[in-house]
């Protein structure tokens, strides 16, 4: 029984490390490394460079229009308020449309 109980114990300490360790070791979210692929392989087809499949108006290649006011009145991007990003409310939504 008292075997159980270090191994237990121990068990414990080593997962609790571990998730520390894994929060601690968490990288912030970079543009290039973590958002731009992402973008490049599930929106610039239709919100990319391209003039003639481009939906919406919207481009996502391009920071400045990405950010900017829309036509709607939306913003598809707001940097630091992914709350209030249209991008996030679309990606984020069970309306097919």
């Amino acid at each position: 029984m008292g075997c159980f109980r270090v191994a237990s114990g121990c068990a414990a300490r080593v997962a609790a490390l571990a998730v520390t360790c894994g929060v601690a070791a968490a990288a912030p979210v970079d543009f290039n490394r973590d958002v731009r692929p992402l973008l490049s392989d599930r929106c610039f087809a239709c919100h990319g460079p391209d003039h003639e499949d481009r939906q919406a108006g919207l481009r996502l290649d391009d920071r400045a229009v990405a950010v900017a006011a829309l036509e709607s009145g939306a913003t598809a991007i707001v940097p630091g308020d992914a709350a209030a990003s249209a991008v996030v409310a679309r990606i984020t939504s069970t309306d097919p449309d």
